[in-house]
């Protein structure tokens, strides 16, 4: 996808996305497609996905990444990651060359012994939150001929990451409740009554969720954008989210 038809088209992408990964009910399945379906926004050339538990890792699933690769991070180079050093548990997403001095990191063991045999140049990531808790990293590779990644990209993975976090979340609670014999989508179906959301305020939800922007939401309702703007503004303070984006991500399972 080219930076100006992902910027252009930000927030439909960012629904998009959550409409094609906000479908799962399990973890193990989850960090498989956030790393197959962001492939279509972010390109990149190799990528993993880490989940933890109380800062400890307790999954790790990857795309194009050989175990031996996994292995020899695993067992030295990960004493040698600066970059990680520099950069984790953070709240915003990122990239090496922003991060990192390459005239200085490229003279390194890391990035010498490690990076460039397997042909990995540029980094970019982000770390998954929910509550200030630290849940997921997302990391995304390229090789030097594939080119560095666009500030366009950080902004998209801004963009999603509460959405992730908060299925992550949403998925760990449900696996929490298993004893109560409750499915997936009782559970969520309890999470959306307790907001206790008016029908009119799950209708402009809905109609939110499926991407529309405040002006259709007033031309299919017949309503004035200021009425609209008042509704979301009180659906906002209900589900404790500040704008769309969050939004979505807590309502996704509005049907």
């Amino acid at each position: 996808m080219t930076e100006s038809k992902l910027r252009a088209n930000m927030w439909q992408y960012v629904v998009e996305f959550l409409t094609k990964t906000t479908y799962i009910t399990t973890l193990d399945e989850y960090g498989y497609t956030i790393l197959n379906e962001i492939r279509g926004y972010i390109p990149y050339d190799v990528a993993h996905f880490m989940s933890y538990d109380n800062d400890k890792v307790v999954d790790f699933k990857k795309i194009d990444i050989p175990d031996k690769t996994v292995d020899d991070y695993n067992d030295f180079y990960y004493k040698k990651d600066t970059i990680k050093k520099r950069f984790f548990n953070e709240k915003k997403a990122s990239k090496s060359s922003l991060i990192m001095d390459y005239r200085e990191w490229r003279k390194t063991e890391f990035f010498n012994d490690f990076l460039l045999p397997n042909s990995y140049f540029y980094l970019c990531g982000i770390d998954i939150h929910h509550n200030n808790q630290l849940l997921a990293t997302l990391t995304l590779i390229r090789s030097k001929k594939s080119r560095d990644f666009k500030t366009i990209d950080l902004l998209f993975l801004n963009r999603i990451s509460t959405c992730i976090g908060n299925h992550i979340y949403l998925l760990k609670e449900y696996n929490q409740n298993m004893t109560r014999n409750i499915t997936f989508k009782e559970l969520q179906k309890e999470r959306i009554e307790n907001l206790e959301l008016t029908p009119r305020e799950i209708e402009i939800a809905r109609l939110v969720k499926s991407g529309l922007t405040n002006k259709e939401i007033s031309n299919r309702l017949f309503i004035s954008k200021n009425t609209v703007k008042k509704h979301l503004q009180n659906i906002y303070n209900k589900c404790d989210v500040s704008n769309k984006v969050s939004l979505v991500s807590k309502l996704h399972q509005i049907k």
